[in-house]
């Protein structure tokens, strides 16, 4: 499968974008939240442009979280400001370390931050902000627009920077603007423990001078200024000229303004970023000296009145005052404002847009009863599908058969073709090749809907005869799953692709038809768990009456899935053929009982599950 052209399915996106980055998401939780090793989302729609922008940029600030952070740390034994700045910076290292990896990371946090920055997230330092708040809000702003290039937050930054230095002493501003600095070469979340306390530690010491610094303190700030220019991070050229959202992603011919994405230009960015996480590529964030304009170096360096002075060490002093109430309302970390922040996006889209969301919550066979005999119902499909079975074998073989040539090289000889070195024809060694198979993975899913009642025993039927019958295939890994699921679910499995027939078999002849025909979901599931598979190919078939709920969005879905690289192919029964070239095109049979079942695969088999 080219990952380049995975489907534009967002719940699909979303679990395919955390098995790429090494987490596992699961999705139809009640909140948006994670335990350290899984990503829990509530129900996601098919595709909105909002929940996109939000969902996938918290999978990959929680999956940089569990990738990089140290969750053995205990922020207990810190100040309430010493944890929000240890919040506040490790997110900036960890995002960093997250764009290094997986380049196409830097995009979907960009445009996260973009969606922040509107929906009034990152709220502007003002003279009504607290002391803790203009300093948090400084580094916050000027850590993320400077360090990762996020440039959404550039005119935050300036103004939490002026409002800071009209507040704080120009040495303690530039000592401050040193440790952030140091932020870049942290190389763990203990380093950046140290940085924040190093940060309270100037506070502390700044606050306790008893007269402003006058010629001899002005030459240590321009040193240390100097200093910190000297170990400053730039963003690479691209990103200094604005042109480092569209720079990262090469061959992204998407583009973005200021107020906001496309859907399909949010889709498109989905692919680009699935594909850029399969290859990792030099740092898109350089960390070249740049100038001293677009650094943390403080301007305001110059004497200051003793009322000034004062002003600032009380300021100091409040900074280092927060108290664990005073904390909860200051600028910070990303996740923890995600729960709601979700939540409200997908009622938006719900409410605002149409766009419903989409549950995909399958019901393991485990929870199935009265499994029947497994033995008989097996033994039974067998019999039916003799003939199937017996051509697939055959056609197996001629596929991989050896195949018996002449070379210009090899160690043998062929006696028979001696005469041809008269000619000058050099070609008399034997040499064999064998057709590598492709290893493939099949997901048959079966309607049991109300509307398939009077043909369910039938569905049923094929759908074992046909399960058992591409178990015996080499090469072949094959599942199955029916739809709508027990206890509300979308999905039910019967049969899992490491599992045997002898074990499910008896599941099979029980399937009752009920309920709607909630098709969507169980194409989204389905093509969840195929791209999840290991197999080069991945192939679904789909045995229905061809009348789902959703008819357009099914439509688009399976265009859609065969964009993602999943041939979907479906076998209708006892229904109306418009029907079904209506949601299938061209890839479709349709028989009125098991006998036809033979006939009517082959051909769709011959050329899809054994085609090279």
């Amino acid at each position: 499968m080219n990952q380049s052209t995975l489907v534009k399915s967002l719940p699909i996106v979303a679990k395919a974008l955390g098995r790429n980055m090494g987490v596992k998401v699961e999705l139809d939780a009640s909140h948006a939240w994670t335990d350290g090793n899984v990503i829990y989302l509530p129900s996601l729609p098919l595709q909105d442009p909002g929940v996109e922008t939000l969902g996938l940029g918290y999978i990959i600030h929680e999956a940089g979280h569990i990738r990089y952070s140290d969750f053995s740390i205990d922020y207990a034994e810190f100040s309430p400001i010493v944890r929000k700045l240890i919040g506040i910076m490790e997110d900036i290292r960890m995002e960093k370390c997250i764009i290094r990896d997986y380049p196409g990371a830097y995009k979907k946090l960009s445009n996260l931050v973009r969606k922040l920055v509107q929906d009034d997230f990152f709220q502007t330092v003002t003279t009504d902000s607290s002391p803790a708040a203009t300093l948090c809000g400084y580094v916050l702003h000027k850590g993320r627009s400077k360090m990762l290039g996020q440039t959404a937050l550039n005119d935050h930054a300036k103004n939490s920077q002026a409002f800071l230095e009209s507040v704080m002493t120009p040495l303690s501003m530039t000592r401050i603007n040193s440790v952030m600095a140091r932020l870049s070469a942290a190389k763990n979340e203990g380093d950046v423990v140290k940085l924040a306390q190093e940060i309270a530690q100037i506070l502390e010491e700044e606050s306790n001078r008893t007269t402003p610094p006058q010629n001899s303190d002005q030459s240590q700030q321009k040193q240390a200024g100097n200093d910190s220019q000297d170990q400053d991070i730039q963003t690479d050229d691209s990103q200094s000229t604005g042109e480092s959202e569209e720079g990262l992603d090469q061959g992204d011919d998407d583009t973005h303004d200021d107020h906001g994405d496309t859907p399909s230009s949010q889709s498109d960015e989905s692919d680009d970023f699935l594909s850029g996480l399969s290859t990792s590529s030099n740092d898109d964030i350089s960390d070249d000296n740049g100038d001293a304009s677009n650094g943390y170096s403080s301007s305001s360096v110059g004497e200051m009145s003793q009322e000034e002075f004062d002003t600032a060490l009380q300021f100091m002093k409040d900074i280092l005052a927060t108290t664990e109430s005073d904390s909860s309302d200051l600028p910070g970390d990303i996740s923890d404002a995600f729960e709601h922040l979700v939540e409200n996006e997908i009622k938006e889209a719900a409410n605002q847009r149409g766009n419903y969301a989409v549950s995909l919550a399958p019901t393991q066979i485990a929870n199935l009863t009265s499994p029947g005999d497994h033995q008989q119902a097996l033994d039974e499909a067998q019999a039916a599908t003799a003939a199937l079975r017996s051509r697939l074998v055959q056609l197996v073989q001629a596929q991989t058969k050896v195949k018996r040539k002449t070379s210009r090289n090899g160690r043998r000889l062929n006696d028979r073709k001696l005469h041809r070195i008269k000619a000058g024809n050099l070609s008399v060694f034997k040499s064999t090749s064998r057709k590598k198979a492709v290893n493939t993975t099949v997901q048959v899913l079966l309607d049991k809907s109300y509307s398939m009642e009077d043909d369910m025993s039938i569905a049923a039927y094929v759908t074992l005869s046909l399960t058992a019958a591409m178990k015996k295939i080499p090469h072949l890994s094959v599942g199955s799953a029916m739809f709508p699921g027990y206890l509300d679910s979308s999905v039910t499995v019967l049969t899992r692709q490491n599992q045997t027939m002898d074990q499910t078999a008896g599941y099979y002849p029980l399937v009752q038809a009920e309920g709607s025909t909630p098709l969507l979901p169980a194409l989204i599931w389905s093509g969840d768990n195929l791209f999840a598979q290991k197999e080069e190919r991945k192939i679904l078939f789909v045995v229905t009456d061809g009348v789902p709920d959703d008819m357009q969005d099914c439509i688009e879905l399976v265009y859609n899935l065969r964009q993602g690289g999943i041939e979907v192919y479906g076998i209708g029964i006892n229904v109306d053929r418009k029907m079904m070239s209506l949601l299938f095109g061209k890839e479709h049979v349709s028989i009125e009982h098991v006998g036809e079942l033979a006939e009517a695969t082959f051909s769709l088999l011959e050329k899809t599950v054994l085609a090279a």
